[in-house]
């Protein structure tokens, strides 16, 4: 029998992660007609760029909200061990606008 519990609660930081989206997109080929189909690619939010909106939308609340700038952004990227160059950070806010 149960005669009750204690809680106890403890405040912890993990780490921001960034995570790597594959789309895979089979193609099709028609033998009768001679062509391949594949299927249409997810929309980007800025073209040819490899950040998806959640990235473009935290690296602006960091830069605006926060007060951090693009080079240092890019410094801690760096020191997660993704290199991202503070230009094309500034191009992912350039292309949101």
């Amino acid at each position: 029998m149960k005669v009750g519990e204690d809680k106890s609660e403890q405040l912890e930081y993990v780490p921001e992660t960034l995570k790597v989206i594959e789309h895979i997109r089979p193609k099709y080929s028609c033998r009768q007609c001679d062509t391949i189909k594949a299927a249409k690619k997810p929309e980007q939010p800025l073209p040819k760029a490899l950040a998806g909106s959640t990235l473009i939308t935290d690296v602006i609340i960091k830069k605006f909200d926060h007060h951090l700038p693009l080079y240092r952004q890019s410094q801690i990227l760096k020191q997660a061990g993704i290199d991202i160059p503070n230009n094309t950070l500034g191009n992912w806010v350039s292309g949101a606008a």
